[in-house]
């Protein structure tokens, strides 16, 4: 919670107040943003070993474009009925091994009815179901897969629903953020 609490702390800043809009710069802001935090609270950043997993998306209407950077996390699009898995660069915002180079901007054409899936990694490492596996990318990428011609308002429930039973008893192991989004 302290970690999302300082992204969102200096994404509003870069963002709202700077006014970037240049996905490896805000980034890079955040990394450094972060080290800088966690200094003063008497970390070095070479004893970091965990920092922020974030994708960040820029939408431009005019002409029917996405970019996206994902920095150690992963997210899905869902056209034509097919379902592609986005993953961007192996490193975390903040951690000591982070690395802007490993980072790539994913920069596509969105058409009418695609439908973007982003997600923090609380939802496939859940732990639960009959043998208390972890949910995996597989099983979430097969969910969309069953449920892709749900209206997106719909499919809300599905998810909560396919999320709570898999967890059953099991304890919840991180935060859990899913949003998706239909172009039109």
């Amino acid at each position: 919670a302290f970690m999302s609490l300082i992204g969102y702390s200096l994404l509003n800043e870069m963002v709202a107040v700077l006014k970037k809009s240049d996905l490896i710069s805000i980034i890079n802001g955040l990394h450094k943003g972060i080290i800088d935090m966690l200094s003063e609270h008497g970390h070095e950043q070479s004893s970091i070993d965990d920092g922020m997993d974030i994708s960040l998306l820029k939408l431009n209407n005019d002409k029917n474009t996405i970019e996206l950077c994902c920095a150690n996390s992963t997210a899905f699009i869902c056209r034509d009925d097919r379902i592609e898995k986005l993953s961007g660069g192996i490193c975390s915002v903040g951690d000591k091994r982070f690395n802007t180079n490993q980072l790539e901007i994913l920069d596509m054409k969105i058409g009418s009815n695609d439908a973007l899936y982003l997600l923090s990694d609380g939802y496939i490492d859940q732990f639960g179901g009959s043998e208390n596996q972890k949910f995996m990318t597989a099983r979430f990428e097969s969910l969309i897969n069953e449920n892709k011609n749900v209206p997106l308002s719909k499919q809300e429930t599905v998810f909560v629903k396919a999320f709570e039973d898999w967890k059953g008893d099991s304890k919840q192991i991180d935060d859990v953020l899913l949003i998706g989004i239909q172009f039109t």
